[in-house]
């Protein structure tokens, strides 16, 4: 049995300010043949979404800026990764 393909047509979009928002954060390709991660969410929870993704990248800029200076707390990260459950080889 064939499978039926149907093209339906654009409902709703979000508003071109979000896509603008978004495109401004940067995503992390694995290979060059990776896009950016499509995310379907309902337009009110856009926001937080945004909000939510701002920050990360925010506090991941900070904790590169860090590493960078020195200053990083390598010790932290280690006991978290291990707390949760991660091994290190000596």
């Amino acid at each position: 049995m064939q499978a039926d393909i149907q093209v339906l047509t654009r409902r709703s979009a979000v508003d071109r300010s979000w896509v603008d928002k978004f495109a401004a954060l940067p995503a992390a390709n694995i290979s060059d043949s990776m896009s950016r991660l499509i995310v379907c969410a309902p337009q009110g929870d856009v926001q937080a979404i945004y909000d939510n993704a701002a920050a990360k990248f925010r506090h991941e800029s900070e904790t590169f800026a860090a590493i960078g200076r020195g200053d990083d707390d390598a010790a932290g990260y280690r006991a978290r990764l291990t707390q949760l459950g991660c091994y290190f080889e000596e």
